[in-house]
């Protein structure tokens, strides 16, 4: 582990942190696998691989409470490291003419569990194989479909913000911290890349799984001090080859509560900074226009009083808009049904009794079909002027040829 030189946290504390986190780790320094395990992990590996190559092909985009977002990307070449497979080594050890780590990672896949067993005391394996790859591949998943619901914190990770207070070099971008349903934590790490489009996303760069908070706090302290946390607000899922939204997912004001009383237990914890600065401005402007909203519709109010009180008809003309459209549904219910009982008292003597509503909609409609055909119209008349343009243009050319065959007469004419 990193060792800490700030003193922001007592010596005790992270000493018990560190050793929780140092003995896990310990357990699997000279991890040897049986045949059966090896076969195991092989064959989790190639079915990950294999999923994920036939279902990934969606971004994700996480929406913070903080003002940022991450499009998040997942190439395939990403894939071997995040399962616990070092492909360079790989390459290395059985020389391998491949150059791209998917490749190499499909040729380690297809030498298979018995032919890199029988291999094993030419290398060592915990440099090939992570001696938690079944926890990466338990995890994996987790990366390429997030689920904000089960996120806990989000970190757009400033390394300049730990200089001096952490010897580790966190060299990532971004942080996601989740604990999901199984009571777990994937801990996953991003950094940012721009493709050939010179677009920004954000790759996958580690990814580990805790079993308990002691665990993950053992991580967490040489990397949040200091950092600004957030948590996310909304995320969407785009297929980017069929170009159509894939699914979204928004919080709720109570789970926005809930998330943001959980990463503030994170930021006092790591002397973090929790930034939602952001989505609380929307939530208050969200507020200031519901109550610009009720002005309005209390200012509408006293004017429909008015009017009933005088017994005539609403329009729009008399509440100063230009269509019942800009009023709120309840108050469109309210005026219809006052409009249709005026109209009918004044037309005792008529059959069929006006209904002032139904007039009202069909009005509408027609000044919605005037609009379109307005529209039309002006559509046909760019067409017709561009056509004029189009005939114009080769009626001038027509004539310059005509212009050059009579000059060329001419000059026959004059030969003979």
């Amino acid at each position: 582990m990193c060792a800490i030189k700030g003193t922001h946290f007592s010596i005790d504390k992270t000493d018990f942190f560190v050793s929780i986190f140092a003995q896990k780790r310990g357990n699997f320094m000279q991890k040897k696998y049986t045949l059966a395990e090896m076969e195991n992990i092989f064959h989790k590996l190639e079915e990950t691989y294999n999923k994920f190559k036939h279902l990934n092909k969606c971004e994700q985009t996480l929406y913070t409470a903080d003002g940022k977002s991450i499009t998040i990307m997942i190439p395939l070449s990403s894939v071997p490291h995040l399962l616990g497979v070092d492909t360079s080594y790989y390459s290395t050890v059985f020389s391998s003419r491949q150059t791209g780590s998917s490749e190499i990672f499909e040729e380690l896949l297809n030498r298979g569990a018995y032919n890199i067993y029988n291999n094993m005391d030419k290398f060592n394996i915990n440099d090939l194989i992570s001696p938690y790859v079944l926890q990466k591949i338990e995890n994996f998943f987790n990366i390429i479909w997030l689920n904000i619901e089960n996120t806990e914190l989000v970190c757009h990770y400033d390394k300049e913000k730990t200089y001096g207070y952490s010897l580790c070099d966190n060299n990532f971008d971004h942080l996601i911290v989740s604990k999901l349903e199984n009571g777990k934590y994937s801990y996953v790490t991003l950094s940012n890349y721009e493709n050939t489009e010179n677009k920004l996303y954000v790759v996958p760069r580690s990814n580990q799984l805790y079993d308990t908070r002691e665990e993950l706090n053992a991580r967490l302290v040489d990397v949040l001090i200091n950092q600004n946390i957030t948590i996310p607000t909304f995320y969407r899922s785009f297929d980017s080859t069929k170009y159509e939204e894939k699914s979204k997912w928004n919080l709720n004001i109570l789970r926005k509560m809930e998330k943001t009383g959980n990463a503030l237990e994170y930021a006092e914890k790591f002397d973090a900074v929790l930034d939602v600065s952001s989505d609380y401005k929307r939530i208050l402007n969200l507020i200031n226009r519901s109550n610009t909203v009720h002005k309005d519709n209390s200012y509408n109010l006293d004017l429909i009083s008015e009017i009933m009180r005088n017994g005539d008809i609403i329009t729009e003309k008399a509440l100063g808009i230009r269509s019942f459209s800009e009023l709120n549904d309840e108050l469109v219910s309210i005026i219809d049904a006052y409009n249709n009982v005026i109209a009918s008292k004044t037309n005792l003597d008529e059959k069929p009794i006006i209904d002032y509503s139904a007039m009202r909609k069909r009005n509408e409609e027609l000044n919605a079909e005037i609009l379109k055909l307005q529209s039309e119209k002006e559509d046909l008349e760019n067409e017709i002027s561009v056509i004029k343009t189009k005939y114009t243009d080769a009626d001038n050319v027509a004539k310059t040829y005509a212009e050059k065959i009579k000059q060329i007469k001419n000059i026959i004419n004059t030969q003979d």
